[in-house]
Formats: structure tokens, C-alpha cells, sequence
């Protein structure tokens, strides 16, 4: 896994490379094809695209807002105490199930000396997550220092995700896999979807939201109902048979080609038609027991 400050930065200088300009101010404020930054500067824009995040300041003041089912993740990264430490986990990951449903637990390294530890769990379960982080820290020996975070995942319920000249990718549009809660990925997709769309109405103006939206449907937001079908078929087998997931290494390899990028939902969903059906089926119990929306 990799630092994010790193894949910001790489993206960043990038872009500037490419000919971008870098402002660091904040968006404060909105008035039709104009932007006011916190440092005051206003820009004028043809295009808009908000790629701020769960807390978006593009959706809060376009009014562009859709509903979202909110998680909520407790992240510890930890500068390992020692060098053995590291060579301990360098080559392992922890994946604590003990809650699910409703959440669960992980260990992994980022790039030395960094250990990322955390809990992902529903938003009325929010107030569980820090003595739940603690525990998984403590009981695994670990040490050094420590930067806590707690942050929302936003899954896309509903709602327009683009408007006029505004789009929203990544977190600003709940484009996060609903079984790991990763963003970045997903996020990447939906900017290059954004990309050929603004291309598209550069040259033919007047579909953008039309175009994006459409293809945003057709691709991610597809395979997030192939990976929510795959999720809940995965906790029924977890509820059914508790003992048998520990030795099942079938589960864990899709869920580890899952972390890793390599699972395709789509093929998933061709391959076990029957158990994309009962994930279906199992959406709105799913959503009354994790989610409470």
C-alpha cells in the first residue's frame, strides 16, 4: 500500500508538468462561472470538478448533492518503534472479522516505517471506533507513534452527481467500493470518465452531465452493484457458517485480490449467477442492518 501525501503529490506536480496551475486556497464561495478561494483569489471556470472528498465544498455550494450511505473509518498510522517490528509485519496483513457484520478491522504497511491500523464501521455504530482501534493496536503489540484520523466513506445511494458544467468524482460523488471502503481507484475511474466527457462537450457542447452521468452508471456504478451483491452473499456464508471462514481460503484470496485490485466484480457476477441473485436479494436487510437509511 502507498502513502496517500505521496500519490497527491506525484498527481500534483503532474499536473503541473502538463501545463496546470496550483492554487493552495480552499473554495469559499460560488457565484455562477466564478470561484473565490480562501486567499481571495477568484477564478473564472468553464468546467467545474469537484474532487474534494466526502466533505465536499463543491456540493455544498452548487446545491449538487446526492445521498449518500455513510461509514465511518478510525485510521492509526503508526511509525513502528523498531526495525523488527516491521520486518514482523512487512510481509502480513491482519484482517479482524470478529464484528461482521456490522465492520471490521485491519493491519497493513504502508511504505516503511508507516502501519496503518483502523476499523471501518457504520455511522451509528461511530462512537465504538476508537476503543475498538485501541484494542487492535494493544492486542497485537504494537508500538511508535501514532496519528489518529476518523474519516466518512460515502457510498452513492442516489442523486444527481452532475449539473450544467459541475461534475463530482471520487468521494464528492460516493464512488467508494462497498466492500473494502477504498477510494482512490474508483476515484481515478471516475475522473478519467470526466475527462472524455468534458472532452466530448468541449467539442460538442451542451450533454456533459447527460454524457458523464450515463457512463458513470454504465461502468462504476454497475460494478458497485455486482461488489454489493458479492458483499452480501459474503456475509450470509459468514452468518451461516462462522467456523468455516477462518480455513476458507477461496474467501480470502477474492477478498485479498479484492484489496489488491485484482478482482473483477463483473466476472464474479458472471461466474456465480445464482449467488449475485441471493446478494440482491439480501440488499435491503443489508441496508437495515448496517446501514439504518
Amino acid at each position: 500500500m502507498g502513502m496517500r501525501t505521496h500519490i497527491d503529490g506525484f498527481l500534483a506536480g503532474h499536473a503541473v508538468t502538463s501545463g496546470a496551475r496550483l492554487y493552495n486556497g480552499r473554495l469559499e464561495a460560488m457565484d455562477g462561472q466564478t470561484a473565490t478561494l480562501s486567499t481571495g483569489e477568484t477564478l473564472n471556470f468553464r468546467y467545474l470538478v469537484g474532487t474534494d472528498g466526502a466533505y465536499s465544498a463543491v456540493s455544498r455550494l452548487t446545491g449538487l448533492k446526492p445521498k449518500f450511505r455513510t461509514f465511518l473509518a478510525s485510521e492509526w498510522e503508526c511509525d513502528v518503534a523498531t526495525p523488527a517490528m516491521w520486518e514482523t509485519w512487512e510481509r502480513t496483513s491482519l484482517i479482524d472479522i470478529s464484528l461482521l457484520p456490522p465492520g471490521y478491522g485491519w493491519i497493513f504497511t504502508k511504505a516503511y516505517p508507516h502501519l496503518s491500523i483502523g476499523w471501518g464501521l457504520p455511522f451509528w455504530a461511530g462512537s465504538h471506533l476508537k476503543a475498538f482501534t485501541g484494542r487492535l493496536f494493544d492486542q497485537n503489540g504494537i508500538s511508535g507513534t501514532i496519528r489518529r484520523t476518523a474519516h466518512w466513506i460515502p457510498f452513492y445511494k442516489s442523486g444527481p452527481v452532475a449539473e450544467g458544467s459541475t461534475l463530482l468524482i471520487g468521494d464528492a460523488a460516493g464512488v467508494c467500493n462497498p466492500i473494502n471502503g477504498g477510494g482512490i481507484g474508483w476515484a481515478m475511474h471516475s475522473a478519467h470518465i470526466a475527462f472524455h466527457a468534458i472532452l466530448t462537450d468541449f467539442q460538442n457542447p451542451g450533454a456533459l452531465a447527460e454524457t458523464y452521468t450515463t457512463n458513470l452508471h454504465r461502468t462504476i456504478f454497475q460494478q458497485y452493484r455486482y461488489a454489493r451483491a458479492m458483499w452480501n452473499f459474503t456475509l450470509l456464508k459468514i452468518a451461516t457458517r462462522p467456523k468455516s471462514i477462518t480455513g476458507n481460503r477461496e474467501l480470502w484470496s477474492e477478498f485479498i485480490d479484492d484489496l489488491q485490485g485484482n478482482l473483477s466484480y463483473e466476472r464474479w457476477a458472471e461466474v456465480h449467477p445464482a449467488a449475485r441473485a441471493i446478494g440482491n436479494a439480501l440488499n435491503p436487510m443489508v441496508n437495515t442492518l448496517l446501514v439504518r437509511s
